[in-house]
């Protein structure tokens, strides 16, 4: 079914993982909307758990369906 088109992601929205087949540490990471293409969503995923680098250090893109995108805050 998915999102209502009102709660999906924009380019510049701070991101998190929903429920799903990842790990709840990989849930919790933010991720920042880059680019928007045909109901997927570019992320630039950054780790900023204790234990990793200096925030922004260790980050990577991932493409995703823009359904397992919830806003954590609006660009």
């Amino acid at each position: 079914m998915g999102k209502p088109i009102d709660h999906l992601a924009k380019v510049g929205d701070l991101v998190v993982l929903d429920e799903g087949p990842w790990s709840d540490e990989a849930r919790n990471l933010p991720g920042l909307v880059m680019k928007i293409d045909d109901g997927w969503a570019h992320v630039e995923w950054y780790d900023a758990r204790p234990n990793a680098k200096k925030f922004g250090e260790d980050k990577w893109n991932q493409w995703h369906p823009h359904k397992v995108l919830s806003i954590i805050s609006e660009g």
